[in-house]
């Protein structure tokens, strides 16, 4: 009788000992599972984000560098090799619909008239505007 208790007692040691050595790999797979990777995306872009001050001094700085005469792009003469090389979020074949659209129906009064292009919108325009000249 004796003897079972010892087995008994030996049995829920190890049944314990192992829960131990359990338990912190279970709790670090919960944490690790919280900080999905979107979540270490956010982490690590609001981590490296200028505070206002200096975003607001690149802006500024880059719109000095940008606003060069050969940065500049001439939407009404540029072939679609310049315009997919020097404008974000365009490539060859929307270059290619401006310049399309440019002999067909003539010059482009405005910049924002880029937006009667197919598969051209409001957010091209902004994110290009200080690079677009007529």
């Amino acid at each position: 009788m004796l003897w079972n208790k010892q087995r008994k007692l030996g049995t829920a040691l190890i049944f314990i000992t192992s829960l131990l050595s359990v338990v912190p790999t279970l709790v670090l797979a919960d944490k690790a599972k919280a900080d999905t990777s979107s979540e270490l995306v956010s982490k690590l872009i609001s981590k490296n984000k200028p505070d206002k001050s200096e975003s607001d001094t690149l802006t500024k700085g880059s719109a000095a560098v940008s606003a060069t005469s050969s940065d500049l792009v001439n939407i009404n003469k540029a072939d679609a090799d310049e315009l997919a090389l020097k404008l974000s979020g365009i490539g060859i074949r929307k270059a290619q619909a401006i310049i399309d659209y440019r002999e067909k129906f003539g010059d482009f009064k405005s910049i924002e008239n880029l937006q009667e292009v197919n598969g051209i919108g409001p957010l091209f325009i902004e994110n290009n505007r200080d690079k677009l000249k007529l």
